[in-house]
């Protein structure tokens, strides 16, 4: 089976376990000699099943999610902002859920657009930005050729069957000297040479994992030089931890967090930290 990124036909058989449902049943992965992108032996099933018009990873009714997810997208798009033009500044924003790095954004002064397939999603986020957002993929977005000056990928490439086919009309819609900057699970991580099968991005859901090597070989193709890739650093609070083990039901580390965390003072549960073992990566690209 050749690689879905750069199409080289030798691979290496493994195996990786889905870690949100907490199964104990392996399945059959590949991992590509040459870029060493790792992709699931099914990964062109069709998994629309999954993503229903309702289809969002986390729900949000306490705000820890929301707080965190907006101080952490407002980090990392901090780092492009030296490579970004003075008027540079309208930004498409490629599964936004429900805003949260749109939000983000606005802080810093981009003039923000976004899509996402899940309807509940994007019903959250019209309210904060009305005509703003659209139910869809990026296949969909109606927009001009080189309308953006940055467009944003955080938690998307992992779930696409086809990554080119998204990188050709992102390449489309974002001007020359453009920035893409992207976030994704990263294959060469530290987090996933140790927990091996049991790293916790590998889910149903998630089908092809990146490293810097075949991220730049993708981008390339598709017309964008990188500027940098390295380890993704997120901003936690415990709350939010919390609400990630509990809805990924993480191991054992999970269930004694699980019944910990309530005993906690609450300056405790509000403390925030950095956490640079996420297991993801962070690209920026410009647009040649």
């Amino acid at each position: 089976m050749n690689c879905p990124v750069c199409n080289n036909s030798e691979s290496k058989k493994m195996l990786i376990r889905n870690q949100e449902t907490g199964s104990s049943e392996d399945r059959p992965a590949l991992m590509c000699k040459a870029c060493k992108t790792i992709f699931a032996e099914d990964y062109q099933k069709d998994r629309s099943g999954l993503y229903s018009e309702n289809y969002a990873p986390w729900s949000d009714d306490s705000g820890y999610v929301a707080e965190s997810k907006t101080n952490t997208f407002k980090s990392q798009l901090s780092l492009a902002l030296p490579y970004i033009a003075p008027k540079g500044k309208k930004l498409l924003d490629a599964g936004t859920a429900k805003g949260y790095l749109m939000t983000a954004a606005s802080q810093l002064g981009f003039d923000v657009y976004g899509f996402d397939i899940s309807k509940s999603a994007i019903d959250s986020a019209k309210k904060v930005f009305p005509n703003k957002v659209f139910c869809g993929t990026i296949e969909d977005a109606d927009y001009k050729d080189s309308e953006f000056d940055m467009i944003t990928t955080t938690d998307i490439l992992e779930h696409l069957v086809d990554p080119h086919k998204f990188m050709e009309k992102a390449s489309q819609l974002v001007k020359k000297g453009g920035l893409l900057l992207i976030i994704t699970p990263n294959s060469g991580s530290i987090t996933r040479k140790i927990l091996r099968k049991n790293w916790y991005q590998y889910k149903e859901e998630h089908i092809i994992y990146y490293n810097k090597k075949s991220l730049a070989h993708l981008l390339k193709k598709h017309g964008f030089e990188l500027i940098f890739a390295k380890a993704n650093t997120k901003t936690f609070s415990l709350k939010y931890t919390y609400e990630y083990v509990k809805k990924y039901k993480i191991a054992v580390m999970g269930s004694i967090f699980a019944k910990v965390f309530p005993l906690l003072p609450e300056f405790v549960k509000n403390a925030s930290f950095s956490n640079p073992m996420a297991g993801e990566i962070i690209a920026l690209a410009r647009k040649t």
